[in-house]
């Protein structure tokens, strides 16, 4: 905001300016006619004002929100059995940046063979497009009321797995390419048997860096081997990156 305060500041006091000459002659007059034109230049430049601050507003948030809303915090669960049969399911709380937002392209990338079966509890699925390799998948998801500017929802995606050829990667991925709360993770293995205590690993890598640039490792997560599961808060991640957390299949 201050950056588009000095930007457009002159052209603002420029327009105020002959507002307020409208407004002087408005008061000084005695002519019905001139006060009548004064009136309508008057009401002109204030209506010139506000389509104008409204442009460069939602430019404005176009640049700082390319995709019209902002992640506040997100629930990330992967969950097996079996070891085959996997859920992944996610909670978003995220906040309208556009003046109507009426739904969002949820991008994800499922490293199996097999397209998995999404649903959402909260929002209708339009479409699920797969994407080339190389890039993510995504599922177009319409909200059931649109949001308003800084109106914030719930975003819920469910997502039911088939990795019976193995050829899935034990990971969970998430983009940060905007400031966010937080990332809450949770991974259930309920098939790993009661020997197994390996640490799951944490790493990123910069967003625009090449696909084959290697994940820097930044940290651990303990195996609770009574709930067989990994929990972690990935707390104020700083934006630019990709964020992973990798365990042993």
């Amino acid at each position: 905001m201050k950056i588009f305060l000095l930007k457009y500041s002159n052209i603002i006091v420029y327009i105020a300016s002959i507002a307020s000459i409208g407004g002087l002659i408005v008061t000084i007059s005695s002519n019905k006619n001139a006060v009548i034109i004064a009136l309508f230049f008057f009401c002109l430049t204030l209506t010139i004002i506000f389509i104008y601050t409204l442009m460069v507003l939602a430019k404005y948030n176009n640049i700082e929100y390319p995709e019209k809303y902002r992640v506040i915090s997100n629930y990330t669960k992967y969950e097996t059995n079996d070891g085959q049969n996997i859920i992944f399911e996610s909670f978003r709380v995220i906040q309208a940046k556009c003046p109507i937002l009426n739904g969002i392209d949820y991008h994800f990338k499922w490293s199996g063979s097999k397209m998995p079966k999404i649903t959402s509890n909260l929002q209708e699925v339009e479409k699920i497009v797969d994407s080339p390799e190389d890039y993510y998948d995504f599922a177009q998801l319409k909200f059931k009321k649109s949001l308003l500017f800084n109106d914030t929802c719930i975003v819920h995606l469910f997502c039911e797995m088939d990795d019976v050829d193995n050829k899935s990667q034990p990971f969970v991925e998430n983009k940060v390419a905007i400031p966010l709360d937080f990332i809450h993770y949770r991974i259930i293995l309920r098939h790993k048997d009661s020997n197994f205590k390996k640490n799951a690993i944490i790493s990123r890598k910069k967003i625009d860096a090449q696909m084959s640039s290697q994940y820097k490792n930044i940290g651990s997560i303990p195996f609770d081997v009574n709930s067989k599961s990994y929990e972690y808060q990935l707390l104020t991640p700083e934006t630019g990156y990709y964020y992973r957390i990798e365990w042993e299949k």
